[in-house]
């Protein structure tokens, strides 16, 4: 990608921000309310700048319009926001008011209230305008990404979204998701049931090529900006993911501080407690492992493989110790670490490790073909580093059968080669 910090003049973009807490307390419930065509319920982000904001903007920007007359709502702002124009507007309001309920009074850039956005700036200097918006993020040093679900991830498949979240990883500017709490949990779910498939979709859904924009003059112009050599796109589409991986991991390790407290104060009562408690503490100590495994998966995701280790090793310990050999949850753990070992070209204990999951596997009549998908892919890479070809063709000729019978992807270790 261009360095926009290269280009020629940049143009300057305004920091002024508006206050959180005037949105929350003040611009929901007396501005967006009685307005022609306006249902604050299903209400789009696009909607409320049509037909509220933009009015009221006298062709500036919200903050510029108001900067004197309402200097109390106005100020510097300190975050970037960073959010889809087609989602519900209380949605994003919600996410922000969650995410910042520590700092409710914090001003917030956000382009519907700090930006002219029928200026043609855009068009009329693209490079230079991108020079503006870096230097921008820049200036605040964080982004805050609305994420309204992980199950679409539609923020993650529009270009403008993922082309902010790249220029705040470019000026090393902090970077979080902000999430509803029914989206959080729904997340946390997918990181403690298998992180391996949910990097898998977040790889598959960021794409330069494949992502929109609601204006084609912005999507080519974003993409000249983009797509400057031939591993481009790669290199832009894996410094997003591993942002998003990096911020998945803080949710993850705020949710094991959680159940480790949990756990702590249910054992401490331990000899009195009733058998249920106990079946209770049992579930909450494997939930445990679970998040320690997905942690350590979107860590090595992000190439802190020593960090991950540490993980993954928890994860493996509790396994071990109660659950039965051919338990498909203790294989998926063992695999992940046989990934690990690969990753830090450890490949001798890697193949030994993938052997003995594939002999486990071969005597369970339940198991899934995804798991010796799995399994198989990993060794097969593994022979391949070590030069012995013939033994990793065969498995990838096994690999090939047992995707075409049953109508499978590979997973995600070839995902990520």
């Amino acid at each position: 990608m261009a360095d926009s910090s290269s280009v020629g003049e940049t143009i300057e973009l305004s920091r002024f921000g508006i206050s959180l807490s005037y949105i929350v307390d003040e611009f929901l419930d007396i501005e967006c309310t009685g307005i022609p065509g306006v249902d604050l319920k299903t209400a789009t982000t696009g909607l409320i700048y049509e037909k509220i904001i933009q009015p009221k903007s006298l062709n500036l920007s919200l903050c510029e319009t108001w900067k004197h007359s309402n200097a109390d709502r106005i100020g510097p702002a300190t975050v970037f926001i960073s959010h889809c124009w087609n989602r519900k507007f209380t949605d994003t309001v919600n996410a922000l008011k969650l995410h910042f309920r520590e700092t409710p009074d914090i001003f917030i850039w956000m382009d519907i209230f700090s930006y002219n956005c029928d200026s043609d700036e855009t068009m009329e200097e693209f490079d230079s305008w991108c020079g503006g918006l870096r230097n921008l993020i820049s200036g605040m040093s964080r982004l805050v990404l609305i994420m309204p679900s992980f199950t679409d991830m539609v923020p993650l498949r529009r270009l403008w979204c993922i082309f902010e979240l790249y220029l705040a990883v470019d000026v090393n500017a902090s970077f979080d998701l902000a999430m509803l709490d029914v989206d959080v949990e729904q997340v946390l779910e997918s990181i403690r049931d298998d992180s391996r498939y949910l990097l898998t979709q977040i790889m598959d859904v960021v794409s330069v090529t494949h992502s929109r924009c609601t204006r084609q003059e912005d999507y080519s112009r974003l993409c000249g900006v983009i797509l400057t050599s031939p591993t481009a796109e790669r290199d832009f589409c894996s410094t997003v993911v591993r942002a998003v991986c990096r911020c998945l991991v803080e949710f993850t390790k705020n949710k094991l501080f959680e159940l480790q407290m949990a756990i702590e104060k249910t054992t401490a009562a331990a000899d009195s407690l009733a058998e249920a408690t106990k079946t209770k503490l049992a579930s909450m100590e494997l939930e445990h492992s679970f998040f320690n495994r997905g942690v350590g998966t979107l860590l090595m995701s992000t190439g802190r493989c020593s960090e991950a280790a540490a993980y993954i090793k928890l994860s493996l310990d509790h396994q071990v110790r109660v659950m039965d050999q051919y338990d498909t949850e203790l294989m998926k753990s063992q695999t992940i670490q046989c990934g690990l070992f690969y990753e830090r070209q450890e490949y001798e204990k890697a193949d030994q490790l993938c052997r003995k999951i594939i002999a486990v596997l071969k005597k369970n009549v339940d198991v899934r073909p995804r798991n010796f998908i799995d399994v198989m892919s990993l060794l097969a890479r593994t022979l391949e580093a070590q030069q012995r070809t013939k033994e990793a063709d065969k498995l990838y000729r096994a690999c090939d059968f047992i995707c075409g019978k049953y109508l499978l992807e590979y997973s995600y270790y070839n995902a990520i080669s």
